[in-house]
């Protein structure tokens, strides 16, 4: 593949420039995220406004609130950045896995839409987004009904997901379909952006993908059966496929017996994972343990590939790992937590 030297860069279409050239562009920003020594830092200042003004100096953060949504769009605005710097299948899966952040927003505008707007002005839930990711949110909230809200979403996947959950939600009446075909539908477009490259690119890449998938599926069926009651028959159907270890059959099981002693037998690498029966009954504390394994692959992945689009989809998760930490310390800070909780929490 031809080289392009960096003085030269400026002058060309950024899409042009060589795969290497934003593979070393985010491999020198690894230096820059909040981890390890920079994170024990913040997490060492006394207050949400110290936070805050260590992380945007330059903004006008008023509360805790304000400064979580800063950091999404700061951290929303950094990842779509890269879509510069690509194109053709590199491009496509980039822009799939972006769009978690539009499904984000879709659910929260179907909330406000089946409340008839009851909430107020829509901005102040919504992800600040890129004009490329965002969604037609006041079209959207102008539907005159459900389904034609189904039908004005601009993601082709997601829209058909969620128009064969239109039907169930008709039903029931229950929101919780709707936004579970979306998540559907999400997956369905990584999986499409995964199946555009090469075999040994997608062998490259995947890891963490998958292992957020098989996180996402397990944690779905546990609280459908707990949390909402949802019968299989009605709940299956919406679950994403894809390259995943979860087998479905094995999901059914679980969706039958979520018991945490039946989880852990069927799933007998949880206790590989340092998972206990008593995490399995916290989903929540559960999602934690899944997650740090998926940023584990992520990191395996991003120093044992040197090339193809392996570090761009591990930076994309060590990103994300970045904002879930500085969430929970901007929440802990405001909560009035001690030095030693948040350095126990964070891992530091």
């Amino acid at each position: 593949m031809k080289t392009i030297p960096p003085a030269d860069v400026r002058v060309q279409g950024l899409s042009e420039v060589p795969f290497e050239f934003l593979n070393a562009k985010l491999r020198g920003r690894r230096s820059l995220l909040y981890e390890g020594d920079r994170l024990r830092d913040l997490a060492r200042l006394p207050s949400v406004e110290d936070l805050a003004w260590r992380l945007f100096p330059r903004q006008d953060i008023p509360d805790h609130f304000a400064l979580e949504r800063s950091m999404l769009a700061a951290c929303v605005r950094e990842l779509a950045s890269w879509l510069a710097y690509l194109d053709g299948p590199y491009r496509a899966l980039c822009r799939r896995l972006l769009d978690r952040y539009a499904v984000e927003n879709l659910k929260v505008l179907l909330r406000l839409f089946t409340r008839g707007g009851k909430d107020g002005d829509a901005a102040g839930y919504l992800i600040e987004l890129p004009r490329e990711l965002s969604l037609p949110a006041q079209r959207l909230l102008d539907s005159p009904d459900v389904g034609e809200f189904l039908g004005r979403i601009p993601l082709p996947a997601v829209r058909a997901s969620a128009e064969r959950a239109l039907p169930l939600y008709e039903e029931t009446g229950r929101r919780a379909y709707l936004e579970m075909a979306f998540d559907r539908g999400y997956w369905l477009g990584v999986q499409e952006g995964l199946e555009g490259l090469s075999v040994a690119d997608r062998a490259g890449c995947s890891a963490p993908i998958s292992g957020e998938l098989d996180a996402m599926r397990l944690l779905a069926t546990l609280r459908a059966a707990r949390v909402y009651g949802l019968p299989w028959e009605r709940f299956g159907g919406l679950l994403p496929g894809g390259r995943s270890g979860m087998r479905i059959g094995t999901l059914r099981e679980i969706h039958e017996n979520p018991a945490p002693g039946f989880v852990m037998d069927r799933v007998p690498r949880l206790k590989k994972l340092g998972v206990t029966a008593e995490m399995v009954e916290d989903i929540g504390e559960l999602e934690d343990v899944l997650w740090h394994e998926v940023v584990r692959l992520a990191n395996r992945q991003y120093y044992g590939v040197e090339g193809g689009p392996a570090v761009l989809v591990s930076t994309f998760y060590l990103k994300r790992d970045e904002l879930r930490r500085l969430l929970a310390l901007a929440r802990m800070l405001h909560a009035h937590r001690s030095e030693a909780e948040i350095l126990q929490y964070l891992g530091l």
